[in-house]
């Protein structure tokens, strides 16, 4: 979707609208919505996605949300809003809790708590064994293979690799990207933990 760059219209922000004849979305448009479904209780996406059961919005309105975000480092390089990096465990979104980071980052910093499955994260059943894979910088590599009592030896090996892929996303942080310097300190420090639980 391609989307509209923010503007104005009788002096307020638009999130969406007609620009001439096509009906569109502005940058700050689709982020503010994205928060506002997340942050409602018993809506769609905490249904099919409940890690954001919880989600609070303290953004005043979409005024001062656009206001924020286009001061914010990343603002116009197709950057993603993200709540994760600052919040300390609590779901706020918020001016003081909230950055933006590459899509890429964001994507590999997911975990997908809560809709995995049967198995933790990297690690997929592929005619009747484990196959464990990895994805990062655009790619997706495969690990291995393991028997399925071998399920914490694949966790294992995919923990070193996701871990070993965090330090060359700090590198690239700090040499390729414009990045608010909260991201780098934050990958400096991240580490990936497993925190699947076996439900058979």
């Amino acid at each position: 979707m391609k989307l509209q760059a923010d503007y104005k219209k009788d002096g307020r922000w638009v999130q969406r609208g007609f620009v001439g004849d096509k009906y569109t979305w502005t940058v700050s448009g689709v982020a503010w919505n994205n928060i506002k479904e997340r942050c409602t209780p018993n809506g769609a996406t905490q249904s099919r996605e409940p890690t954001y059961v919880g989600c609070k919005n303290l953004f005043k309105d979409f005024e001062s949300f656009v206001e924020w975000h286009q001061l914010q480092i990343g603002y116009g390089l197709g950057y993603q809003l993200d709540s994760d990096i600052l919040r300390n465990g609590e779901k706020i979104y918020s001016p003081e809790t909230c950055v933006l980071i590459p899509p890429a980052l964001n994507k590999f910093l997911q975990s997908y708590k809560g809709k995995r499955g049967k198995w933790p994260q990297g690690i997929y059943e592929n005619n009747g064994r484990l196959c464990c894979r990895i994805g990062a910088f655009g790619m997706c590599t495969t690990l291995g293979y393991f028997d399925k009592s071998d399920v914490m030896r694949a966790v294992q090996l995919y923990t070193e690799h996701k871990n070993a892929a965090a330090k060359v996303w700090c590198d690239k942080l700090k040499n390729e990207y414009i990045i608010d310097p909260r991201v780098i300190d934050y990958m400096e420090q991240w580490t990936y933990q497993c925190d699947w639980i076996s439900h058979e």
